[in-house]
């Protein structure tokens, strides 16, 4: 579902990573949520800069360990913008 100016207003927030500026508002890749190949709703992302971004796509379980998991951090975004 696209939600454009929901986009806009996460790539607001902070990085969830580095909390420094976001300039991208990531998709959440679950398979089990979304499906193998389908592309999230734009309700189910959260801010990240350009680096932090890469490296989630770089290695989804690395970065989870690191950061957190993609779901919770979409609660909080959500939280953040509509509580």
């Amino acid at each position: 579902m696209k939600a454009p100016k929901h986009i806009a207003r996460v790539k607001q927030l902070p990085c969830v990573a580095c909390r420094g500026p976001a300039t991208d508002a990531h998709h959440i890749r679950m398979t089990p949520i979304i499906g193998a190949g389908q592309k999230a709703s734009d309700w189910l992302t959260m801010p990240l800069c350009r680096t932090d971004h890469a490296d989630l796509h770089a290695d989804i379980p690395m970065w989870e360990m690191r950061y957190g998991r993609q779901i919770d951090h979409v609660v909080a975004t959500l939280n953040r913008l509509y509580r």
